[in-house]
């Protein structure tokens, strides 16, 4: 009579070097899985600092205009949404790197760097915004100076050419006329 289960062993490797060589075909794949990883990490982190970079390049531009000075201001607020969205990312990034060292998986020296550079940008940020509003505070004060400076400028001259103006209609008729006109030359 047969037993209601029967059990076979599907593979049975007694060999030690079929053993090592799916070891080490096993390692391989995850070498590559990890590389996958890496580079994936890398990439976004890559990303991150270039946004970075570019908010921090158009920060320290120097204002010249008005219209530069409200166009600051208006990128400014802009900015500040994509700073937000850059923090979280970088807290994204950090959770990443924990869980990919908690697989014990060795960085390489690039993404290392890069990592140190990714973390470090929201502090840096902080401070090229603290620096730049400061500076940007002053060149719209030495603007607004320089447009009140103008305006009074042509205030007088509107003021000067009213009065001519005025002067002028006294004088309407030809005769009189060329007598203002040689009162001027003398």
């Amino acid at each position: 009579f047969l037993p209601d289960v029967l059990s076979f062993s599907i593979v049975q490797v007694n060999c030690v070097k079929v053993k090592q060589d799916l070891m080490n075909r096993i390692k391989s794949h995850i070498n590559k899985l990890f590389a996958k990883l890496e580079e994936d990490f890398m990439e976004r982190n890559y990303d991150i600092c270039t946004r970075y970079d570019k908010i921090t390049a158009h920060m320290m531009k120097s204002l010249t205009t008005a219209v530069e000075s409200v166009q600051m201001d208006k990128y400014k607020s802009e900015a500040a949404l994509e700073v937000q969205q850059l923090n979280r990312e970088v807290i994204q990034s950090k959770n990443q790197l924990v869980f990919i060292t908690k697989l014990d998986h060795q960085f390489s020296d690039d993404s290392a760097v890069l990592c140190v550079k990714t973390y470090s940008w929201p502090q840096v940020m902080v401070d090229v915004i603290e620096k730049n509003d400061a500076r940007h505070n002053q060149e719209r004060q030495t603007l607004e100076r320089l447009c009140q400076t103008h305006r009074s400028h042509v205030e007088t001259e509107l003021k000067n050419f009213a009065e001519r103006v005025q002067e002028l209609k006294k004088y309407r008729e030809p005769e009189r006329w060329l007598f203002y006109c040689e009162d001027i030359h003398e």
